[in-house]
Parts: C-alpha cells; structure tokens; sequence
C-alpha cells in the first residue's frame, strides 16, 4: 500500500483489464411559431444520453492506483433541458426581446432558471 502525502492508496498490477469508452448522444428539437404580429413562441430542448461500453484488453501492463471507498461506478449520465419563451419584435427599433424559463432534469438533480435576451439584427 502507498502511503504518499497521507492517504492510502492501494497499488496494483494488471495484465488484463476492461477498457470503458463513452460515446455521447445529443438529440435537439426546437422550434418557433407566430402567435402575434409581432410575437412568437420559441422553444428549445435537448436530451444528452453517454451512453457507456467496455472493452477487454489482455496483454498489457496497467498499474494503476486505487482510493478505497470511491464509487464513481454509479452515476446516471442523461441530461434533458427544456425551454420556452417569447420572443417580441420592437417595431420602433428593431430590436428581439426574448424571455422564458428553461429547465435542466438529471436523475437526481434538476433546477429552473429564467431568462431574458436582447437581440439587434444587422
């Protein structure tokens, strides 16, 4: 066991040892309607999916070091956010005034947060 700078790690030597690879998925879907002459409904979602698999190798030297009581093996990866708003048109000026709300959802954890943005076309 090593003990450098006080803590105790466990060292260990491998010759065969599963690999983990995490390949991402984005789905998006947004979207925007009139809902006034000079106002629209505007949204915008997304479902983040890390999706996880391993390899095996064999053959190979691996010496890692290992904390004990870690567990990092039992995380929910998903991530979905949504929003909605409205966005207005400025006749005088020409500027897009948006505000809305947009909510973020894990498996253990999620929040809702207001927005407000200001646009000028050029």
């Amino acid at each position: 066991m090593d003990t450098t700078g006080g803590a105790g790690y466990a060292q260990y030597t491998v010759t065969e040892y599963e690999q983990n690879y995490v390949r991402p998925l984005l789905l998006s879907v947004s979207g925007m309607t009139q809902i006034g002459e000079n106002r629209w409904f505007i949204t915008e979602n997304y479902f983040i999916n890390n999706y996880q698999y391993s390899t095996l190798v064999t053959g190979a030297n691996l010496t890692y070091y290992y904390l004990p009581n870690s567990n990092f093996g039992n995380q929910n990866r998903n991530v979905v956010i949504v929003s909605m708003g409205v966005r207005n048109l400025s006749p005088r000026n020409g500027w897009l005034w948006d505000y809305g709300i947009v909510g973020v959802k894990t498996a253990d954890f999620g929040f809702a947060a207001p927005w407000v943005s200001a646009t000028l076309p050029f």
